[in-house]
């Protein structure tokens, strides 16, 4: 078996391994191919996912005659109506069944539920029957999302070894992502005191600061990785698409968040984002290991970052 990740293949090395034979007395050669993006809710696309002319021209002629002893095996995650719409579904769809088959799994709540005790069983957490209830509720039936979802629960509820109904209702009720979302838009921006205002909330609403120091990462670790896509020459939409997913380009909101990011992306040298990187460790470190008010050390990269970019505002004075 030969397991890939669509986003980091291309169709044309996928069929060249098909059309090798197996490896030594192997009866069978096994591709997986995995998409690993979820599909939003309207889009006709998966990210991982796009078929330019050319592959699909390529794909059929591999399907005229394709090598006997191969399987391919494509998973999508995400629920079924959503991935139906998708212009990959319906390409593969439109061969014979002797060619291709499409099967939908799903999960039955008892599978669901005994699932998600086990995830936050591997971070040595469990979930009370009435805040997985409330969770299954409010995540509905994608289980590409409920994977994220357990993920940032047991980040945000780190410390506790029993999730509750309350924790349930305060992260996954969206109580704090709002804020985070918010961080995200200063951090662009560059405005320090609206960074250190954000950050009062959150950790006023009982957010751990594990949290926070996530939330930062993400938001450096995308430009990090833009810079490395548009060194490899990739376009600025692409790499945005790439990047940030979860953004359409027929928001609103899309223009200012895409010209503020690259603006980062191109302004800022890639030494320049590893000492940044360095500073968040020292951060974490410090919230670890130091007697310091967290919010203090936090207001501290707050500043050294609002230095970078020239977004110390005037007049702003460090609070002692």
């Amino acid at each position: 078996m030969e397991k890939f990740e669509l986003k980091d293949i291309s169709w044309p090395e996928v069929l060249e391994t098909a059309r090798l034979n197996p490896v030594l007395f192997s009866p069978l050669r096994l591709i997986v191919l995995q998409d690993n993006y979820r599909a939003d809710e309207g889009s006709k696309k998966l990210a991982g996912g796009r078929l330019t002319e050319k592959e699909k021209k390529l794909i059929k002629n591999y399907l005229t005659s394709p090598t006997p002893a191969t399987v391919i095996v494509i998973i999508m995650f995400g629920e079924g109506k959503t991935i139906r719409k998708t212009a990959f579904w319906r390409f593969f769809k439109s061969f014979p069944p002797s060619k291709v088959k499409l099967i939908e799994l799903k999960a039955s709540l008892g599978e669901k539920k005994q699932w998600v005790r086990k995830k936050f069983a591997s971070q040595g957490q469990m979930i009370e029957e009435a805040a997985l209830e409330r969770l299954l509720e409010l995540i509905g039936p994608d289980l590409a999302l409920l994977n994220q979802e357990v993920k940032k629960i047991s980040l945000f509820a780190a410390d506790k070894k029993r999730i509750s109904l309350e924790e349930i209702n305060q992260i996954s009720g969206w109580v704090a992502e709002v804020d985070a979302w918010a961080l995200e838009e200063c951090l662009e921006k560059g405005q320090v005191a609206n960074c250190i205002s954000v950050c009062h909330r959150l950790l006023a609403q009982g957010v751990k600061e594990e949290y926070i120091l996530h939330q930062m990462v993400r938001f450096f670790r995308d430009i990090f990785l833009a810079k490395q896509l548009r060194h490899e020459g990739g376009g600025k939409k692409e790499v945005f698409r790439q990047v940030k997913p979860y953004l359409k380009e027929n928001f609103s909101f899309y223009q200012p968040k895409f010209e503020r990011f690259f603006s980062l992306v191109d302004r800022l040298p890639p030494s320049e984002i590893d000492l940044v990187f360095q500073k968040i460790r020292e951060v974490d470190l410090a919230i670890k290991t130091t007697d310091l008010p967290s919010v203090v050390v936090f207001e501290n990269f707050f500043f050294y970052w609002g230095k970078i970019v020239g977004g110390v505002e005037k007049g702003s004075k460090r609070k002692e």
